[in-house]
């Protein structure tokens, strides 16, 4: 093999390893497709949480929209509403010397 054909080979071959490195690390490169691939992943995630809360949102919306005793359900325990004819009956409440007893 003459002298010629060894600078053609090598030359070849440092083009090759030259494209090989932009293939791999350039700006559209293998390592920027992994980088975008994994955020695309973790985009895709927060959207479908997203959807299912708002699924949830529109769910309360109906029986908010459409169930009175719903309604009424949420003022009673936000409010601790009664009804007239209703009797409240609450555990008692235990002193801290009685918990230190058991």
């Amino acid at each position: 093999m003459s002298q010629k054909q060894k600078i053609i080979i090598w030359a070849g071959i440092g083009i090759l390893i030259f494209l090989l490195g932009l293939a791999i690390f350039g700006e559209k490169g293998f390592t920027t497709y992994l980088r975008e691939k994994k955020e695309l992943q973790q985009i895709e995630a927060t959207n479908e949480a997203i959807l299912q809360k708002n699924e949830e949102y529109a769910d309360t919306l109906e029986q908010l929209t459409s169930d009175p005793s719903y309604i009424e359900s949420l003022f009673r325990e936000k409010y601790g509403l009664v009804r007239p004819d209703e009797i409240i009956v609450r555990p008692p409440v235990k002193s801290k010397s009685e918990e230190k007893e058991k």
